[in-house]
């Protein structure tokens, strides 16, 4: 059976989202070319909105570009996903350290609720779900954390994130662990304790490291 994706879009914003949406949750993989013509007929919009969505893409490193295959869902080496996962780590340890020390009552409320709908996607067995949540509970939890800079830097990474993320959905039991793993990081931050939200935050991406390093592993191996 053909892939579909459908939607009413007329706009860029809106071809932007449906593609993002698509390599996010794993419908397009890592090195999966994606073609112009053939996305503009499933989203039923003009090429182009679709052609500026992909360059968009491409500058927030979801894409990368060939003169021979045009646009690509990024592929990483195992070397380059390792160096993203430290500079990761570094960064979202200092983001907790920083939430627990300033986060109100109203974005804890909020980070709790990212994870309630990710464990409503968890008990329904929707990954896309609970891919679409994780995203959205690491966005708001870069974006608040008080400093910009880092914030900013956090951004700028969340599409080679993103795309290797995919890979740890795969492994029988990671999604609900990473559930669990941000559970602790929210217990901490909600209890103001810098040191241990920063702690738990560095431990749950170096667990994601060990499973996405697993699979690129085997990725390279099958090669």
């Amino acid at each position: 059976m053909a892939r579909t994706l459908q939607t009413d879009a007329t706009s860029d914003e809106v071809a932007y989202q449906r593609i993002k949406s698509a390599i996010v949750s794993g419908y397009f993989k890592a090195g999966e070319r994606l073609r112009e013509l053939e996305l503009a007929e499933k989203l039923k919009i003009s090429r182009t909105p679709v052609r500026q969505a992909l360059q968009m893409l491409e500058r927030e490193g979801f894409l990368s570009k060939s003169a021979y295959k045009g646009f690509m869902v990024r592929k990483y080496s195992l070397k380059e996903a390792e160096n993203i996962y430290q500079i990761r780590a570094a960064l979202e340890g200092l983001a907790a350290y920083l939430l627990a020390q300033s986060a109100d009552a109203g974005l804890i409320l909020e980070l709790r609720r990212q994870l309630d709908f990710a464990s409503e996607a968890l008990a329904e067995q929707n990954l896309a779900k609970v891919a679409e949540t994780n995203n959205e509970f690491h966005r708001l939890f870069a974006s608040s954390c008080g400093n910009s800079m880092l914030a900013d830097m956090l951004l700028n990474l969340r599409g080679c994130i993103s795309i290797l993320r995919v890979s740890t959905w795969t492994v029988s039991g990671r999604p609900a662990q990473t559930q669990r793993e941000h559970q602790v990081i929210m217990d901490a931050i909600e209890r103001r304790e810098p040191e241990q939200a920063r702690a738990a935050a560095v431990l749950h991406v170096e667990n994601s490291w060990q499973v996405a390093g697993s699979v690129l592993k085997h990725e390279v191996f099958d090669l």
